[in-house]
Protein backbone atom coordinates (compact mmCIF):
# COMPACT_ATOMS: atom_id res chain seq x y z
CA UNK A 1 0.00 0.00 0.00
CA UNK A 2 3.19 2.17 0.18
CA UNK A 3 3.97 1.87 -2.72
CA UNK A 4 1.12 1.59 -4.73
CA UNK A 5 -0.74 4.23 -2.86
CA UNK A 6 1.59 5.87 -0.95
CA UNK A 7 4.65 6.79 -3.75
CA UNK A 8 2.28 8.15 -6.25
CA UNK A 9 0.59 10.49 -3.59
CA UNK A 10 3.92 12.09 -2.26
CA UNK A 11 4.64 12.40 -6.02
CA UNK A 12 1.64 14.79 -6.78
CA UNK A 13 2.14 16.05 -3.20
CA UNK A 14 5.36 17.20 -4.40
CA UNK A 15 4.32 18.19 -7.91
CA UNK A 16 1.59 19.79 -7.56
CA UNK A 17 2.26 23.20 -5.96
CA UNK A 18 4.83 23.95 -9.44
CA UNK A 19 2.10 22.76 -11.82
CA UNK A 20 -0.28 25.25 -10.81
CA UNK A 21 2.75 27.92 -10.41
CA UNK A 22 3.16 26.88 -14.20
CA UNK A 23 -0.66 27.13 -15.03
CA UNK A 24 -1.47 23.44 -14.86
CA UNK A 25 -0.24 20.03 -16.13
CA UNK A 26 -1.08 16.67 -16.10
CA UNK A 27 -0.79 13.79 -13.71
CA UNK A 28 -0.96 9.98 -15.21
CA UNK A 29 -1.11 7.45 -12.71
CA UNK A 30 -0.51 3.42 -13.83
CA UNK A 31 -3.38 1.06 -12.30
CA UNK A 32 -4.33 -1.39 -13.26
CA UNK A 33 -7.14 -3.86 -14.62
CA UNK A 34 -6.82 -6.14 -11.04
CA UNK A 35 -8.66 -2.72 -9.97
CA UNK A 36 -11.81 -3.30 -11.52
CA UNK A 37 -11.86 -6.97 -11.91
CA UNK A 38 -10.12 -9.43 -9.46
CA UNK A 39 -8.14 -12.86 -8.92
CA UNK A 40 -8.09 -14.89 -6.20
CA UNK A 41 -5.11 -13.86 -3.93
CA UNK A 42 -5.22 -10.85 -5.19
CA UNK A 43 -6.44 -8.64 -2.91
CA UNK A 44 -3.92 -6.45 -1.46
CA UNK A 45 -2.95 -5.63 -4.94
CA UNK A 46 -6.39 -5.05 -5.82
CA UNK A 47 -7.34 -3.12 -3.25
CA UNK A 48 -4.34 -0.60 -3.12
CA UNK A 49 -4.72 -0.21 -6.99
CA UNK A 50 -8.63 0.22 -6.43
CA UNK A 51 -7.23 3.47 -3.60
CA UNK A 52 -4.98 4.44 -6.23
CA UNK A 53 -7.99 4.81 -8.48
CA UNK A 54 -9.96 7.15 -6.22
CA UNK A 55 -6.30 9.34 -5.38
CA UNK A 56 -6.53 10.05 -9.21
CA UNK A 57 -10.09 10.99 -9.01
CA UNK A 58 -9.82 12.83 -5.96
CA UNK A 59 -6.95 14.58 -7.46
CA UNK A 60 -8.70 15.33 -10.61
CA UNK A 61 -11.64 17.17 -8.48
CA UNK A 62 -9.42 19.27 -6.34
CA UNK A 63 -7.30 20.39 -8.30
CA UNK A 64 -8.98 20.58 -12.17
CA UNK A 65 -9.74 24.55 -12.04
CA UNK A 66 -5.97 25.12 -11.12
CA UNK A 67 -5.31 23.51 -14.29
CA UNK A 68 -4.14 20.37 -13.61
CA UNK A 69 -5.90 16.84 -15.04
CA UNK A 70 -5.30 13.70 -13.10
CA UNK A 71 -5.81 10.50 -15.06
CA UNK A 72 -4.74 6.99 -14.69
CA UNK A 73 -3.83 4.17 -17.18
CA UNK A 74 -5.40 0.49 -15.89
CA UNK A 75 -3.53 -1.96 -17.96
CA UNK A 76 -3.98 -6.26 -18.85
CA UNK A 77 -1.06 -7.78 -19.16
CA UNK A 78 1.80 -6.06 -20.47
CA UNK A 79 4.79 -8.50 -21.54
CA UNK A 80 8.25 -7.51 -22.92
CA UNK A 81 10.27 -9.69 -24.95
CA UNK A 82 11.67 -11.92 -21.65
CA UNK A 83 8.37 -12.99 -20.69
CA UNK A 84 6.98 -13.96 -24.08
CA UNK A 85 9.92 -16.09 -24.21
CA UNK A 86 8.91 -17.82 -20.87
CA UNK A 87 5.35 -17.88 -21.98
CA UNK A 88 6.41 -19.56 -25.22
CA UNK A 89 8.06 -22.60 -23.09
CA UNK A 90 4.27 -23.57 -22.49
CA UNK A 91 2.62 -23.21 -25.87
CA UNK A 92 -1.14 -24.35 -24.73
CA UNK A 93 -0.93 -22.43 -21.71
CA UNK A 94 0.37 -19.74 -23.55
CA UNK A 95 -3.07 -19.89 -26.08
CA UNK A 96 -5.31 -20.42 -23.80
CA UNK A 97 -3.88 -16.99 -21.70
CA UNK A 98 -3.91 -15.37 -25.17
CA UNK A 99 -7.58 -16.52 -26.26
CA UNK A 100 -8.62 -14.30 -23.20
CA UNK A 101 -7.81 -10.87 -25.36
CA UNK A 102 -10.74 -10.08 -28.05
CA UNK A 103 -7.28 -9.03 -30.20
CA UNK A 104 -5.36 -12.10 -29.90
CA UNK A 105 -2.31 -10.72 -28.07
CA UNK A 106 -0.72 -9.41 -24.88
CA UNK A 107 0.07 -5.65 -23.93
CA UNK A 108 2.83 -4.07 -24.95
CA UNK A 109 5.26 -1.35 -23.25
CA UNK A 110 4.60 0.73 -26.14
CA UNK A 111 0.91 -0.01 -26.17
CA UNK A 112 0.88 1.55 -22.85
CA UNK A 113 3.41 4.52 -23.30
CA UNK A 114 1.36 5.52 -26.03
CA UNK A 115 -1.93 5.47 -23.62
CA UNK A 116 0.21 7.38 -21.73
CA UNK A 117 1.32 10.22 -23.94
CA UNK A 118 -2.13 10.63 -25.01
CA UNK A 119 -3.24 11.55 -21.35
CA UNK A 120 -0.09 13.65 -21.33
CA UNK A 121 -1.04 15.58 -24.05
CA UNK A 122 -3.22 18.69 -24.98
CA UNK A 123 -4.98 16.39 -27.16
CA UNK A 124 -6.18 14.90 -23.64
CA UNK A 125 -7.49 18.74 -22.55
CA UNK A 126 -11.13 17.30 -21.28
CA UNK A 127 -10.23 14.23 -20.15
CA UNK A 128 -9.69 14.10 -16.57
CA UNK A 129 -10.06 11.76 -13.37
CA UNK A 130 -10.66 8.73 -15.81
CA UNK A 131 -9.13 5.22 -15.19
CA UNK A 132 -8.44 4.32 -18.87
CA UNK A 133 -8.57 0.73 -19.28
CA UNK A 134 -6.37 -0.58 -21.87
CA UNK A 135 -6.04 -4.26 -22.06
CA UNK A 136 -6.80 -5.77 -25.92
CA UNK A 137 -10.54 -6.17 -24.48
CA UNK A 138 -10.00 -8.73 -21.27
CA UNK A 139 -12.39 -7.23 -19.14
CA UNK A 140 -15.00 -7.05 -21.69
CA UNK A 141 -16.02 -10.60 -21.19
CA UNK A 142 -18.10 -12.95 -18.67
CA UNK A 143 -16.18 -15.35 -16.93
CA UNK A 144 -17.79 -17.78 -19.41
CA UNK A 145 -15.38 -16.61 -22.49
CA UNK A 146 -12.47 -16.86 -19.99
CA UNK A 147 -12.53 -21.10 -19.52
CA UNK A 148 -11.09 -23.30 -21.17
CA UNK A 149 -12.81 -23.85 -24.28
CA UNK A 150 -13.41 -27.56 -23.42
CA UNK A 151 -15.19 -26.61 -20.31
CA UNK A 152 -17.02 -23.69 -22.13
CA UNK A 153 -18.01 -25.76 -24.68
CA UNK A 154 -19.48 -28.54 -22.14
CA UNK A 155 -21.22 -25.80 -20.73
CA UNK A 156 -23.54 -24.62 -23.54
CA UNK A 157 -24.05 -27.89 -24.15
CA UNK A 158 -25.35 -28.65 -20.64
CA UNK A 159 -27.37 -25.57 -20.60
CA UNK A 160 -28.31 -24.41 -23.99
CA UNK A 161 -29.15 -28.05 -25.55
CA UNK A 162 -31.86 -30.07 -23.65
CA UNK A 163 -30.13 -33.29 -22.42
CA UNK A 164 -32.19 -36.65 -22.68
CA UNK A 165 -33.32 -38.39 -19.55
Amino acid sequence: FDVTVGGPWLGAKHCIPPMIEAGGGAIVFTSTVNSLITNPHFGAYSSSKAALNGLTRSLAMEYGRSGIRCNAIAPGLIVGARQEAAMAADPLEDQMNRDCYPIGRYGRPEDIANVALFLASDEAAFVTGTVLVADGGLTLQSPEALVRPSFRQRWREDVLVPQPK
